[in-house]
């Protein structure tokens, strides 16, 4: 049964000496009660008096690793070491990646890859400890755990991966209530945002020199969001090549009855499908087709979330580290290179949007401080009495014209491809986040 438990065990001080009972009672006490992470047979086991086989297996736990409950005179006495938060919080992200990522840049000078490399295993995606980030505080880094015969999304095994600066707690929170308000049969991985302001400015698009010359040249966040998109694509590959992957930024919310209308998305699309762009603020050229459930993009901004097939994972991935563009463009527009390799479809209504009041690939002094419960609260609820029904259409002049220089709709109809410039709002009825039963 241990090997099925689903609990959450918080660093706290541990004795040093403890009898079996006690410090099994003492794991057991770590979410005050048993049954929420304890299935069925394993509550029985416990009432009929079988604590005995509970605690053999939890006491083999402690011989093969000791250090996990203070109990090895080379362990720290006060707490939990985070290795060993990690190993106990199913679903929670490894807080060290079982090996350095390899990032597989296919352009770029060489010895600036050597050099990122180097940094990437000492402060970076793959160091052991990444400054200002710990992921074994649950109150920062909140665990979702998939529940049993939950929603998959009607995905292949998915893999939810979401980007977030370690300052942004309050978002995380908010994103994980929402999430797990939708009942997903599959864990969250929080995947720390690799921060532009500690990268050494010469490794940006791995040019081994300080280019002045780009337009990101004073936004080091526009890299570091290319990279840790990278970073997720390679991570996901290396855990589970045969899962499909689902990828959100932590600001967002879903639109109300999101389940709903994800399935009905789903049932509309064409079978051959790489990836989807749940939302997004803009489509910037003509989409290859429109229909009333969805547009064959071309392309989309905002990376706000995405979802790529599992036999697409490695290819995306492997386009970005030949970073086309370097720094000419963010991640969301250099997606746009890839259309006809990969299949990139958009609900016709976003299906996320982005509630927050901060830039993060655009970070100035205080922005740290510029987001509040009630302040991401208020951004919510006003999404929700006023909800996007489309997307800015910026290679539109007016209904049913083009702007000069783009490609006309495959369909021919100008006005299907051009209903607007900018999108109609309207509320959106029903609930952000049901109740999972």
């Amino acid at each position: 049964q241990f090997a099925h438990l689903d609990f959450r065990y918080r660093a706290r001080p541990f004795p040093r000496r403890l009898s079996t009972p006690t410090w099994v009672w003492q794991l057991l006490h770590c979410q005050g009660d048993s049954r929420r992470f304890l299935d069925k047979p394993a509550n029985q086991m416990l009432r009929r008096s079988s604590l005995f086989m509970f605690s053999g297996a939890v006491l083999a736990l402690l011989i093969a690793s000791p250090e996990c409950f203070g109990m090895s005179p080379s362990a720290p006495q006060s707490t939990v070491s985070s290795d060993c938060t990690a190993m106990l919080q199913l679903g929670h992200r490894d807080v060290k990646p079982e090996t350095p990522l390899d990032w597989a840049f296919t352009s770029g000078d060489p010895a600036a890859k050597d050099k990122w490399s180097a940094w990437d295993r000492s402060e970076g995606w793959s160091a052991a400890q990444r400054p200002g980030v710990n992921l074994s505080d649950v109150s920062a880094w909140p665990v979702v755990n998939g529940k049993q015969g939950g929603w998959s999304f009607g995905l292949q095994t998915p893999q939810v991966f979401v980007l977030s600066m370690a300052e942004r707690k309050i978002r995380r929170q908010r994103f994980a209530g929402l999430f797990e308000g939708l009942c997903p049969s599959t864990s969250i991985i929080w995947a720390p945002a690799i921060d532009g302001r500690q990268i050494p400015a010469e490794l940006k698009w791995m040019n081994g020199f300080v280019d002045t010359h780009v337009w990101d040249y004073t936004r080091p966040g526009n890299w570091a969001c290319y990279a840790s998109h990278l970073a997720i694509l390679r991570e996901a590959y290396q855990k589970c090549p045969t899962c499909d992957l689902m990828v959100y930024e932590d600001d967002v919310i879903f639109a109300p009855n999101f389940k709903q209308r994800w399935e009905h998305l789903l049932s509309k699309l064409p079978s051959d499908w790489d990836i989807i762009r749940i939302g997004a603020q803009s489509q910037w050229t003509p989409p290859f087709a429109v229909t009333p459930d969805y547009l064959y993009s071309s392309a989309v901004a905002n990376t706000w979330g995405y979802v790529v097939r599992a036999a697409k994972v490695k290819i995306l991935a492997d386009l970005l580290a030949g970073m086309p563009v370097k720094g000419s463009w963010g991640v969301d527009a250099v997606m746009q290179l890839f259309n006809k390799e990969l299949k990139t479809y958009s609900p016709a209504v976003p299906l996320i949007q982005a509630a927050s009041a901060c830039h993060d690939t655009d970070v100035k002094p205080g922005d740290k401080e510029c987001e509040t419960v009630e302040i991401l609260q208020r951004a919510a609820d006003q999404l929700k009495k006023s909800w996007p029904q489309g997307y800015f259409r910026t290679y539109c002049e007016a209904t049913g014209v083009l702007r000069t220089g783009n490609q006309p709709c495959l369909d021919g109809r100008g006005e299907m491809c051009c209903p607007y410039t900018s999108p109609p709002y309207a509320e959106m009825q029903g609930e952000f986040s049901e109740k999972c039963p």
